[in-house]
């Protein structure tokens, strides 16, 4: 495995599905991802690249580990797909 400092968004192998509630409204976007570790329990150990209220090309290599159920991960140009937020927020 590479060095994770080194590793950018266009290596991305996943996308991590997520939501966010305001209210009564609901945003569903993606953002991309590479699995490092799979966990017990139906549970990966993920590298998510971006922020969730901007484009991952904006985010100068911003990078997090998150600890998330495999259900949310999509492999990527897998045929499901999320559709993009139609506010312009999030990932298309």
């Amino acid at each position: 495995m590479e060095n994770i400092q080194e590793l950018t968004y266009k290596e991305a192998t996943h996308k991590f599905r997520v939501a966010h509630a305001i209210g009564t409204s609901r945003f569903e976007y993606s953002m991309p991802c590479i699995i490092l570790k799979e966990l017990p329990n139906n549970r990966a150990k993920v590298l998510v690249f971006g922020y969730h209220t901007r484009k991952v090309e904006l985010c100068d290599g911003a990078k997090r580990i998150r600890y998330v159920s495999k259900e949310r991960l999509i492999k990527l140009n897998s045929e499901v797909s999320i559709p993009p937020n139609p506010k312009g927020i999030g990932y298309p």
